[in-house]
């Protein structure tokens, strides 16, 4: 007889008892992880952010209760589409906010007002709770502590929250009831309506001109000091020119102040004169304000642009247009200045720039652009010596707190006539009724911060950015489109009116093609809009970007990408967390709920819809694809300006150099012999095979023993396994950020060992030994090396042949660090990393791998048991194979055998004798089948009670038994979601 879905054998009052027990009294105690209470923080290095633990809860409760003192908008469109959803199943809430120091806008209240499912009420008083409650049928879950119900305090700020669970007979949720209630019919609390509103709002306006004032934070009252990014830059700035270096490059993101940066290295320097080169006056002169901030008094500045001219000051500030003109450019000797700054110089293959960069001969050149790859095949890097003195991308200017947060929200784009959009879409279609409807709904449902909706709306043509700008005035907006043959003054005008506060010339959207990419500063811009296919990460980047950068009034930017059916869809969420990895099942779990790895209070959203669509381009991407390799290695290429080394790649490229190693090309070696004309290295057979061998088997750097052997045998002919074991554990245990703890020095031995049976090739089975050349031989306790190996290092080439190994177990090793340096249990497996079934039998240091097909769903072998799981399983496999495998909670696995077995079957004995210091037994799993070869580990269990069951194969019961395993360390919640999730 089957056992049930869901448990019986113990209530809810129980798991809650359990749990509080663990939480409170007694840590070793078992008990359901999701009802323990524990503390809620945002720390996205470790994927945590009280927003996601609130929309969990949202998502899954019969009806909610807030009382919160403090609401922005910015809080309520993180929880606008789940509210939603929820409206749609009708379940309904209430929140009680107040009026507490006029922290809350008009805006949200009428947000707040617009919910249909959600009743609201105001105390008028000194409110300061922050409270949660979500209402199950006979439980209550709870979530009290300091963080409101705004988007930094749910993502960003360092808040303390605490989550319990509840029967509703428990004290502290009735007496918590108790007062909420009593707030809720207080004499001092209204009930929110549009009247309400605006009495609120006069006496809102006029606080908010008592209190204003603008905030700038100086050093010494006069002059800025250099933030984090600036100060790492100036440190490789001065690298370059204590090198002997004269010019440099600084590659950085729209917003982390460039500007100034040029400011702090010239008031190091002290040049005698400075040019400043942009191309646009308004840039020349904002540049002149901030440079006059941070240079000494007396510094003389002047503009050589439009009709200003003053050459003789201390620093020129000038447009590339004006000073380009040979009229202008003769009136300046070459060594007028002894330092040039360009910005924005990824425009530096124009004619205009070379014209100047030919003339002048300054004793330092400083380059900066926020993308200095050019379309037009322009050798920005090899202009600077390939002398990058400093890189900071989209996610460390993010870390670093340098921009304006984003919220993006993926939309699905609208079906026209029944049809989802295409990449080439007929313009009627871009332009029908019911997309202009669908645009207009979701800028105003998501909204903008500040005083008024200042937006960039990205579109594909040029004809449809004019067609949708004037169809978007029809509809009461104040719109202009803009493309190429837009005159400078035409476009700086609009941005003017763009810009401007409320007034009857304002602009309320620009509607544009590529444009406003790069090069455009309207640090006012807080709604962008993308309707267009994303085809290019570093596109996608640059138009996100325009929002970015920060200004008075704007605490956020909202991003709206309207999602149709588009191949480059997968680029989306490459762009947005900056993945290197290509991995389509991170990819996967970026979309279905990667917000809580975001540094700061940025986030991620997208519809359901959307979200599938994303998910299937992702399914048919292919990072190892030579196509996207070769993009990636000419990237750094024109970095580095020479043939990258792996090294090289590995800190400056796009992917992982491990897309190299799952490519049908094997190595880097193997990619750069077929695709690089100016790689003349010529390995022997057996060296590139050795390489191959190498980097297929052990360059993702999944466990350290092979790497140290083969580090060993590279520069001596033999090694004992203690003395490589004792190495290694020594290494592990002085890693100062606790990587290695629990890993004995018995485990080393044993891992050791196991990868000596591997370069030598016995571990493999005897169909597999024919692939590579052995790189060891294993001769009882000392490891020699292979004739194959000792041929490779004597043969023609083995001076590089030497140097890529040596460097190949380097890279390994920084990713072995980055990936797999936690090892969990005294195994080196790493919790939440993914191991194919030949990973797993190596690490779990097996005599002789099995194949995946033997293992099947499990094998009990040795002291270390492997368990794989596919959870959502094909609906084409066989009845008998079905197994219904699934997660009652994060820390308990339902688990059905392989069919023909009972509990008195060998796996049913030896489960039932299960003895946890002999033995451990790992999990494996993986969402479904798309995920390929590779499982999340999710690490050891513990059986519980075995239950003779039965499958039906063609209607006829065939014998299985089931058991729920408790693991030992709860699934990560992120994980748990993706994997249990549609």
């Amino acid at each position: 007889m089957s056992m049930p879905a869901q448990r019986i054998d113990a209530t809810i009052a129980e798991d809650i008892s359990a749990s509080a027990a663990t939480a409170l009294v007694d840590w070793t105690v078992m008990s359901r992880e999701e009802l323990r209470p524990r503390l809620l923080v945002n720390n996205h290095k470790a994927g945590e952010k009280v927003l996601a633990h609130l929309l969990r809860e949202l998502r899954g409760c019969d009806s909610f209760d807030f009382s919160v003192a403090f609401v922005r908008e910015s809080g309520l469109i993180l929880i606008a589409d789940v509210l939603e959803e929820l409206a749609a199943r009708g379940v309904r809430g209430r929140i009680l906010t107040g009026t507490y120091l006029t922290f809350n806008e008009p805006r949200a209240f009428r947000r707040l007002l617009a919910m249909e499912n959600v009743d609201v009420r105001v105390f008028n008083g000194s409110l300061h709770s922050k409270g949660y409650f979500f209402h199950h049928a006979g439980s209550t879950h709870l979530i009290v502590g300091s963080a409101n119900l705004t988007d930094t305090a749910l993502t960003a700020n360092q808040e303390w929250n605490i989550a319990l669970s509840s029967t509703d007979d428990g004290d502290l949720v009735r007496s918590s009831r108790r007062e909420f209630e009593r707030l809720w019919h207080h004499e001092k609390t209204s009930e929110l309506s549009e009247g309400w509103i605006e009495e609120y709002e006069r006496f809102y306006r006029e606080r908010q001109r008592v209190q204003a004032a603008s905030f700038t934070q100086t050093l010494d009252g006069s002059m800025v000091a250099p933030n984090a990014m600036q100060e790492r830059a100036l440190l490789g700035i001065d690298e370059v020119r204590r090198h002997g270096g004269d010019k440099a490059l600084v590659v950085s993101a729209t917003g982390t102040g460039k500007t100034y940066l040029a400011a702090f290295d010239v008031r190091a320097c002290r040049p005698r004169r400075m040019l400043f080169v942009v191309h646009r006056e308004r840039i020349a002169r904002a540049a002149m304000e901030s440079f006059r901030r941070v240079l000494p008094k007396g510094t003389t500045m002047g503009l050589y642009a439009g009709g200003e001219r003053t050459p003789d000051a201390d620093c020129v500030f000038a447009t590339v247009q004006t000073l380009s003109r040979p009229d202008h450019l003769n009136c300046f000797a070459p060594d007028a200045f002894d330092y040039i700054v360009i910005d924005e110089v990824h425009r530096a293959g124009a004619a205009s720039y070379r014209r100047l960069l030919d003339h002048f001969d300054p004793a330092f050149l400083l380059g900066m652009s926020a993308t200095p790859e050019r379309m037009d095949g322009f050798d920005i890097y090899a202009l600077f010596d390939h002398n990058i003195a400093y890189e900071i991308h989209l996610q460390d200017a993010l870390e670093y707190d340098l921009l304006t947060p984003f919220h993006y929200f993926g939309v699905a784009d609208v079906e026209v006539d029944g049809q989802p959009l295409e990449e080439k879409a007929d313009f009627s279609r871009l332009v029908a009724d019911e997309r202009m409807r669908h645009l207009a709904e979701a800028v105003e449902r998501y909204g903008y911060s500040g005083d008024k909706v200042r937006g960039l709306v990205f579109c594909s043509r040029n004809d449809e950015a004019a067609a949708m700008a004037e169809r978007f005035c029809d509809m009461g907006y104040r719109a202009m489109a803009l493309s190429g043959s837009t005159s400078d003054g035409e476009r700086e005008r609009a941005i003017e009116r763009l810009e401007m506060e409320e007034c009857p010339e304002a602009l309320d959207y620009l509607f544009t093609v590529d444009i406003f990419n790069e090069g455009v500063d309207i640090p006012a811009v807080n709604q962008v809009v993308m309707l267009r296919p994303t085809q290019s990460a570093i596109v996608f980047v640059q138009q996100l970007g325009r929002g970015l950068r920060r200004a008075e009034g704007k605490d956020y930017v909202v991003v709206i990408d309207f999602i149709g059916n588009y191949q480059g869809n997968y680029l989306i969420p490459i762009a947005l967390f900056g993945d290197r990895t290509g991995a389509r099942e991170r990819l996967r779990r970026l979309v279905s709920g990667g917000s809580a790895e975001l540094p700061g209070a940025s986030t991620v959203t997208f519809d359901s819809v959307a979200a599938k669509t994303v998910i299937a381009a992702v399914n048919q991407s292919n990072m190892t694809r030579v196509g996207e390799l070769k993009r990636a290695y000419r990237e750094v290429k024109a970095k580095v300006g020479k043939v990258p080394t792996l090294e090289e790649f590995d800190r400056l490229g796009s992917l992982d150099p491990t897309c190299f190693f799952e490519s049908s090309l094997g190595s880097y070696d193997g990619f750069l012999s077929k695709y690089e004309p100016d790689y003349t290295v010529r390995f022997s057979e057996v060296q590139r095979d050795l390489l191959r061998f190498a980097s297929v088997e052990f360059g993702a750097g999944k466990r350290l023993a092979e790497l140290a052997l083969i580090e060993n045998l590279l520069v001596r002919s033999k090694v004992t396994l203690n003395s490589v074991a004792e190495d290694l554990r020594a290494e592990v245990e002085g890693w100062d950020d606790g990587f290695g703890v629990g890993l004995s020095f018995d485990s080393c031995l044993m891992q050791v060992r196991n990868g000596a049976s591997v370069l030598d090739l016995s571990w493999y089975e005897k169909k597999d030994q024919g692939k590579f050349p052995p790189m060891a031989v294993l001769d009882g306790d000392v490891v020699r090396r292979s004739p194959e190996l000792e041929a490779a290092l004597t043969q023609p080439w083995a001076r590089e042949f030497f140097g890529q190994m040596t460097e190949l177990t380097a890279v390994a090793r920084g990713l072995h660090r980055r990936d797999y340096g936690s090892p969990f249990n005294d195994r080196p497996f790493c919790i939440g990393q993914r191991y194919t079934r030949k990973d797993a039998c190596r690490l779990a240091c097996w005599e002789q791998n099995v194949t995946a097909q033997n293992i099947g769903g499990y094998l009990f072998k040795d002291d270390d048991w492997l368990v794989f799981v596919t959870y959502k399983k094909d609906e084409g496999i066989s009845d008998t194979i079905k197994y219904h495998d699934y997660f009652v909670n994060r820390s308990t696995l339902h688990w059905m055998s392989k069919n023909r077995r009972t509990s008195t079957s060998k796996d049913g004995v030896k489960l039932s004798a299960f003895d946890p210091d002999v033995t451990r037994i790992h999990l494996f799993v993986k969402k479904d089948d798309n995920e390929g070869t590779d499982h999340y580990y999710l690490g050891t269990m513990r059986p519980g009670e075995l239950v003779d069951s039965s499958l039906l194969d063609k209607g006829q019961p065939v014998s299985v038994f089931e058991t729920e395993f408790t693991l030992d360390h709860p699934v990560d919640q992120g994980i748990y979601d993706y994997i249990v999730g549609a």
